[in-house]
């Protein structure tokens, strides 16, 4: 019987395992830069008509009150807010720009994602298009932001105003609108990659196989190796949790199934075009088939990922993000369930369990990257 490691996985499953990773870990990391980018791109207008009212707002306070550790007179207070609230009310002029800027961002993280789908395909794909969830995104981002700046005025209308101090956390309700659109970039910019690894699958009858970060959360790592068909409409499971049973957040967009990741806001999931564990007579070179390296003949990536899944509950691997008390949940409802993972895991699991502590949640890839470092 050949070795097995620590997540019950032969050195050909490991080697599987760590290259789809490896590169999906890449693309994720690409993904980040991009919507870095977009996020700035999209905010930029907005954040220099803020810093512009910043300028004359401190300008104006010292002009009518000598000096920033002066109070203001309720005269005074008003005129401020007047030129607070009109300052806001010029975000709205970069509405349309914002939303121009997403679609930009968009579109490329659509070609990045048919780019990482082609890569290792004989037949390559060269026509994917946006998602109608992400073009209702762009679509809907003015109407957002001007209901941000609703929100703000009238809860700057609200305010004293009687001392600088109080002025600087007014201009911070300003700064509510373009914060309020990171939420909405980070999902665009990912389901538009996703959604161009799905249409590829289509394309070339592939199946889509859900890759987790090895510290993802325990909803994410319940769907870590799991396939689905995209051309049956029958998505990945909405309900799926390694957590406490139906605590998995609601899909996005409501009523339609979980074809891809993202899972839930900042979820670093990445989709992976599969064809099976199995190459089809004549190779992969004489087929539209994925002709992959690292993955060797009869490797079922998937049930190795899924034990990974397990493993990463099991020793507790998670992000500061994630309560210990969650993931102690997870680790003992798995248990109660049975993982089927090696006697000795299991074993420091249960010790873990019962302390209430594991030994380490950091994943050994980011303690040797933090050691380096």
């Amino acid at each position: 019987m050949a070795q097995v490691n620590s997540a019950g996985n032969t050195p050909a499953e490991q080697q599987a395992v760590s290259a789809v990773t490896t590169e999906n870990a890449a693309a994720v990391a690409a993904l980040l830069v991009l919507e870095k980018q977009a996020l700035d791109r999209v905010t930029s207008g907005l954040r220099q008509i803020l810093n512009e009212l910043f300028r004359r707002l401190s300008a104006k306070y010292v002009l009518l009150t000598g000096a920033l550790a002066n109070t203001t007179s309720p005269q005074q207070a008003d005129q401020l807010r007047q030129i607070l609230i009109d300052g806001i009310q010029d975000l709205a002029t970069q509405a349309q720009q914002a939303a121009q800027a997403l679609a930009q961002a968009a579109q490329q993280a659509l070609a990045r994602g048919r780019e990482y789908a082609n890569r290792y395909l004989s037949d390559p794909v060269d026509d994917v298009s946006l998602p109608a969830e992400v073009q209702q995104l762009i679509d809907g981002l003015p109407a957002q932001i001007e209901a941000k700046i609703d929100d703000a005025t009238r809860a700057i209308e609200q305010l004293a105003l009687p001392d600088w101090d109080s002025l600087v956390k007014a201009v911070g309700r300003a700064n509510q609108v373009p914060n309020s659109v990171t939420r909405t970039v980070t999902t665009a910019v990912n389901r538009a990659n996703s959604s161009a690894v799905r249409q590829v699958a289509v394309e070339r009858g592939a199946s889509v196989l859900w890759v987790a970060e090895p510290d993802a959360c325990v909803i994410c790592l319940a769907l870590s190796g799991h396939i689905i068909d995209p051309m049956s409409g029958d998505g990945f499971d909405e309900e799926a949790t390694f957590g406490r049973p139906g605590s998995a957040p609601d899909v996005w967009p409501p009523g339609q199934p979980l074809m891809e990741p993202p899972r839930h806001p900042n979820c670093r999931c990445h989709p992976e075009l599969w064809f099976g564990p199995h190459v089809a007579p004549g190779g992969p070179e004489e087929t539209s088939l994925y002709n992959r390296p690292g993955i060797g003949e009869r490797v079922d990536l998937a049930a190795a990922l899924r034990r990974e899944a397990k493993r990463s509950v099991l020793y507790g691997w998670s992000l500061e993000s994630e309560s210990n008390n969650t993931r102690l949940y997870a680790a003992r409802r798995l248990l109660s369930l049975g993982a089927g993972l090696p006697k000795s895991v299991e074993e420091r699991a249960h010790l873990a369990v019962a302390r209430g502590q594991f030994e380490g949640r950091v994943h050994p890839s980011k303690r040797r990257t933090a050691h380096r470092q």
